[in-house]
């Protein structure tokens, strides 16, 4: 259940992003992460089981801030700065 709890999607992560948008996509990540086990309290019957996932849910937040403050010490992106693109195909 990686894909589903916290991975990045399968085609989110790219050769040569930047920093910021691999930032983004962690963070990205750590909601989706936060929002899985938000869902999974409101179903867990057993006490224990739910304290573990309140916690692990605590920590998505705390995961969220910290790559929230990378995040702020980067410059913003200027348009030509994004690696959306590849090399053009050449011939072998």
């Amino acid at each position: 259940m990686i894909f589903e709890v916290e991975a990045p999607a399968y085609d989110e992560v790219r050769m040569n992003m930047t920093h910021r948008q691999a930032l983004e996509v962690a963070l990205r990540s750590e909601q989706k992460a936060h929002e899985f086990f938000q869902s999974a309290i409101r179903t867990l019957a057993s006490a224990e089981v739910k304290k573990i996932f309140e916690e692990l849910c605590e920590e998505e937040v705390v995961h969220q801030r910290l790559v929230e403050a990378e995040l702020a010490k980067l410059p913003l992106e200027a348009p030509g700065e994004r690696y959306d693109f590849g090399d053009d195909p050449v011939a072998q």
